[in-house]
């Protein structure tokens, strides 16, 4: 009989030792002070701030606690003496753990997640990232912890409605932040940040410095390869989609104000340094692309070509161009008639191809050649003779001479 009874009271206590050990409580003072509404999770923290409270209401005393059990008991002095005083210590329950991860139980949030950095800020011309170092990945158990809780996330999968971003203000080392923006669901429970947590979703993650040189291009930093650290080592990573120009703050995105926006300007706070704090300004844009502009450089600053580092690419801006005449038509048909006949008359000469040519042959239209009468009466028929041969064979020699030095020119250009 006594076996029996034994039982029965264990099987009463098990499910009420197990209640207990899944309720916890929370304590506050009852004390009606705007500064005193916050619940604490023990008893000695909620007596104290309703001592804080009371002291900063009446500034003459000052508020001491003996006891924070039952109640919250105060030594209270002031210049006519010291006394004790109680308050009733308030109690709540609520599930055990972090309260404020467990009020998020079941939430989802927009999260961005720094993938890592790249040299460059086009975001068009390859279906690749080239990354300066290995990319951050969400884990296979698809669990993330949020630095700024932590809290425990689960991460089920970048969607089609989720966003990829790639900055495109450079950080002071010449780098270029990518992210993506992903929704996470909430579990509860706490959780100790991990080197990779705090790397994708920390706003205070370190910047990586450029492996290899810092220079500049129109006063922009930009980070180029050396024979060490050359960029055809940088990590190919394909793109979950294509990204929009802008660089959002790392973690959770904002409900509201700023980064709280859906484009590049809404989610690219104004000020930055390029990392995962966001911003500056500079980086946020619409998500087009490169319009093949290059910018004009600073006062001072040597103009770089399309196509460099850091450089929209090259393309003809044909804005303006007209598709079809739309000037003076009678004018235009004069001029095309006048043409034709000239081409006619041209057909009408009845001349070699080549006849025109010879005028570059042909000796200068000087004076025409009088014989000279020399001294003692001698005077030579033949003189405008040898003049107008001298003259045809010196037209010779400088169009071979012309012809010579324009192949020269050729070859040298070769």
């Amino acid at each position: 009989m006594r076996k029996h009874l034994a039982a029965y009271v264990l099987l009463f206590f098990i499910p009420v030792l197990s209640f207990a050990q899944t309720q916890c409580y929370e304590y506050r003072g009852d004390y009606p002070s705007p500064q005193n509404q916050s619940w604490h999770s023990t008893p000695a923290a909620a007596c104290s701030a309703a001592g804080s409270a009371m002291a900063a209401a009446d500034t003459g005393r000052s508020f001491t606690v003996t006891s924070s059990t039952p109640n919250c008991k105060y030594s209270v002095s002031d210049r006519n003496g010291s006394w004790e005083t109680t308050i009733a210590l308030l109690q709540r329950s609520v599930p055990c753990g972090d309260p404020v991860c467990k009020s998020q139980q079941g939430q989802s949030k927009v999260v961005n997640f720094t993938v890592g950095y790249t040299r460059s800020s086009n975001i068009d011309t390859d279906p690749n990232w080239k990354l300066i170092g290995a990319p951050n990945k969400v884990p296979a158990s698809g669990l993330l912890c949020n630095p700024q809780s932590p809290c425990e996330m689960r991460f089920s999968g970048f969607s089609d409605s989720d966003m990829a971003w790639q900055s495109a203000a450079p950080t002071p080392s010449g780098l270029y932040r990518l992210s993506l923006d992903i929704s996470a669901t909430f579990t509860g429970e706490t959780c100790t940040p991990t080197e990779v947590d705090n790397a994708a979703l920390s706003k205070t993650a370190p910047i990586p410095p450029c492996p290899g040189f810092t220079g500049e291009v129109n006063g922009v930093p930009g980070c180029y390869g050396t024979a060490s650290n050359p960029t055809s080592s940088d990590v190919s990573e394909t793109k979950p989609k294509s990204p929009q120009s802008g660089n959002p703050a790392a973690g959770e995105k904002p409900s509201t104000g700023e980064g709280s926006g859906s484009d590049g300007k809404g989610r690219t706070p104004s000020t930055g340094d390029g990392g995962p704090a966001g911003g500056p300004a500079a980086a946020a844009g619409s998500g087009k692309a490169p319009d093949g502009t290059t910018p004009k450089p600073g006062e001072g600053k040597e103009q770089a070509n399309c196509g460099a580092p850091g450089q929209p690419k090259c393309g003809i801006d044909e804005g303006g161009t007209p598709s079809k005449f739309e000037g003076d038509k009678a004018a235009l048909d004069k001029w095309k008639s006048d043409v034709e006949a000239n081409r006619n008359t041209i057909k009408d000469a009845n001349g070699s191809f080549f006849d025109s040519y010879g005028v570059f042959f042909a000796a200068p239209p000087f004076v025409p050649c009088e014989p000279i009468e020399l001294p003692n009466e001698v005077f030579l028929t033949r003189q405008c003779e040898v003049v107008d041969g001298t003259r045809s064979v010196m037209a010779y020699i400088w169009a071979l001479a012309a012809l010579w030095i324009c192949l020269g020119w050729i070859r040298e250009a070769i």
